[in-house]
């Protein structure tokens, strides 16, 4: 990889890849990265640029009035339009997550585009290095 991984805390690994300007956070132990984990996370920094089409033929392919969730808190059921998203210009990346404990291939991509309101972030869910899943949360 073309960084080294920082333990940040019990379980968390974590550093800046300054080449792509994003940050980039794994599960572990006390001592090293979890091996399935790491081993997401090296194909996706690897296929990095190949990812980053997925996503965004992803979500440029949603139609305009998809629903896309806001994770505003409990008993809130907010959401966007695809088509007030942004999503048609340009992606600002934020981070690369491999942190789901169940499932080492999962992995989230977060990234904001200034719309609506430029209070939404990003997050792009993806299984097996595919997007599957995005949904919003407040910047």
């Amino acid at each position: 990889m073309p960084f080294t991984l920082k333990r940040v805390s019990s379980g968390s690994w974590f550093t800046t890849w300054s080449d792509a300007r994003i940050r980039v956070v794994t599960l572990g132990s006390e001592d090293a990265p979890h091996p399935a984990h790491r081993a997401t996370l090296v194909d996706l920094v690897a296929r990095w640029p190949e990812v980053r089409d997925a996503i965004e033929r992803f979500v440029r392919a949603l139609p305009a009035t998809a629903r896309v969730r806001l994770d505003a808190g409990p008993d809130k059921d907010w959401s966007f339009d695809a088509g007030d998203c942004g999503f048609d210009g340009p992606l600002f990346w934020g981070s690369i997550a491999v942190t789901d404990a169940a499932d080492p291939t999962r992995a989230t991509v977060s990234f904001h585009t200034g719309l609506p309101d430029g209070y939404a972030t990003y997050e792009v869910v993806l299984v097996s290095g595919q997007p599957v899943e995005i949904r919003a949360f407040c910047s």
